[in-house]
């Protein structure tokens, strides 16, 4: 089976592993064997995805289904 992705309803934090669908729901999954903790690792990925995506606008926006949008705006300070 293929790794998946999930988001803890507990806790919050993001897991890697092998996930198969429950069958009374068809949206929801259970994890099967082992997870790992990937949270810093996904975080890290995506927020290097938007500056990418938004390096000329210094915006870029997502629709992420029945959620809503979700918007990166970089704001640059200078060092001191």
């Amino acid at each position: 089976m293929p790794k998946s992705f999930g988001v803890s309803p507990i806790t919050g934090q993001i897991f890697m592993g092998t996930s198969k669908p429950v069958e009374s729901d068809p949206h929801a999954r259970v994890w099967i064997g082992d997870k790992q903790d990937v949270t810093d690792e996904v975080i890290k990925a995506v927020f290097e995805w938007f500056m990418f995506q938004a390096k000329d606008s210094g915006r870029h926006s997502i629709r992420y289904g029945r959620l809503g949008d979700l918007t990166y705006t970089a704001h640059i300070e200078e060092a001191k």
